[in-house]
């Protein structure tokens, strides 16, 4: 059974189209999964500048705290309450970018009490340096200082 040319070009013509759908398709596929990763990818890197930004801010609160502590310099301690301030957020904000982690909310669970101690240990020192505790308040973060080496 010979096929007419009509024929035969109608079959070209059909498998032609269907190899280009068939592309399409993968091709949708492909841009719709790179779209995903590209949402992971910057999702990552959210969390990871947001714990950046919390063990900078941690820094900073501890850097203020002792500036504080040395000179007794009111604008430092409100220097430090606004990095306090600020640490907080980051740390909200780091528990709502892993709230889809349950792996990364365990670990968070674990350091957690670590920052809060900390924080509440130089907040501590703070409240007994603005008490004019001028000597209690530096030996308090020393003797923690000896103690977490």
């Amino acid at each position: 059974m010979q096929l007419s040319i009509r024929a035969r070009g109608l079959t070209g013509v059909s498998l032609l189209l269907a190899i280009v759908v068939c592309l399409a398709l993968v091709s949708y596929s492909n841009i719709h999964a790179s779209v995903r990763n590209n949402r992971w990818v910057k999702h990552t890197n959210n969390v990871l500048l947001e714990i950046s930004g919390t063990l900078a801010t941690l820094t900073d609160a501890e850097k203020t705290s002792y500036e504080y502590l040395n000179t007794g310099d009111e604008s430092r301690r409100e220097t430090f309450q606004t990095v306090l301030s600020r640490e907080r957020e980051h740390l909200d904000s780091l528990r709502r970018l892993i709230s889809d982690n349950p792996g990364q909310q365990e670990r968070f669970a674990s350091l957690e009490p670590h920052i809060a101690g900390r924080l509440k240990l130089l907040q501590e020192a703070a409240d007994l340096r603005q008490k004019r505790s001028t000597e209690v308040a530096p030996s308090l973060l020393q003797a923690e200082g000896a103690r977490s080496s």
